[in-house]
């Protein structure tokens, strides 16, 4: 699997550049607009865009305003599925922002510099001749600024939700998915046990996830000390090796497996 970072590459930029007609006004979705509040007084506008042409596809523009309403920062995103955007107060001061620009990868904005990060993995989106490789989708993140992690609910396509955490203490170095670490790993070894699991919250020295118990469909809380998740990423464990990775959409004109 290559997980090299194409973000800035010319193929993607003209990948990209192919779907700039769906953010032309007469694909405008106004009634799916959003508007809702981050912290610091930050908030998030954006509008929402739906394309009925050879695809269909739906994506939107985002403005991250700070508390006086002055857009700080704007993005498109490709595909709205799963979409999040989340805010935190770093441990060294500044404000990251978090959001992807398309179904795979993720980006991050340090909101203070204006500097911005943008990493997508070459394996989903191959070079010609090459086979496209699922990776786990981002659908949401919280910082823990006591230790630095992130952690990330999502999965892999078609797959169940799942919790991955992953080092955040240089939140413009991009991360690749072998640095990912897959809580399932931990709580659930043999995957048979759970169903979905999602991320509840960090507590002191533990990890809070609940999981939906496979045998009785009913959620139970799960907590994984920090040691062992601090332990577990320095040994490398990682998402790619998951074994739910059968979850590959089917549709050749889906724009997820167009070629480059």
């Amino acid at each position: 699997m290559s997980t090299e970072n194409i973000a800035h590459e010319k193929r993607y930029r003209d990948w990209l550049a192919q779907y700039d007609a769906m953010f032309a006004p007469e694909n405008r979705s106004p009634q799916q607009d959003e508007q809702f509040p981050l912290t610091d007084g930050y908030s998030i506008r954006s509008k929402a865009y739906i394309y009925d042409g050879d695809l269909h596809l739906c994506g939107s523009e985002s403005e991250l305003l700070d508390n006086e309403g002055k857009v700080r920062y704007a993005w498109r995103n490709l595909d709205t599925d799963g979409e999040f955007c989340s805010l935190f107060r770093h441990r060294n001061g500044k404000h990251y922002l978090i959001f992807r620009t398309e179904l795979y990868g993720y980006s991050v904005l340090e909101v203070e510099s204006g500097q911005e990060m943008h990493y997508v993995p070459a394996c989903v989106h191959p070079e010609e001749g090459q086979k496209a490789e699922e990776v786990f989708i981002w659908a949401g993140a919280d910082y823990d600024p006591d230790t630095d992690l992130l952690a990330v609910i999502g999965c892999i396509w078609a797959c169940p939700y799942s919790t991955i955490v992953l080092d955040f203490s240089c939140p413009l170095q991009p991360q690749p998915p072998e640095h990912w670490l897959d809580l399932r790993h931990i709580v659930d070894p043999d995957d048979t046990r759970f169903d979905d699991i999602e991320f509840v919250r960090w507590d002191s020295d533990s990890l809070l996830l609940r999981g939906c118990d496979t045998e009785d469909d009913r959620w139970k809380e799960i907590a994984i000390q920090i040691e062992q998740i601090q332990q577990s990423l320095m040994e490398g464990k990682s998402v790619c090796h998951a074994k739910r990775i059968y979850g590959i959409r089917k549709n050749e004109n889906d724009i997820r497996r167009n070629v480059l």
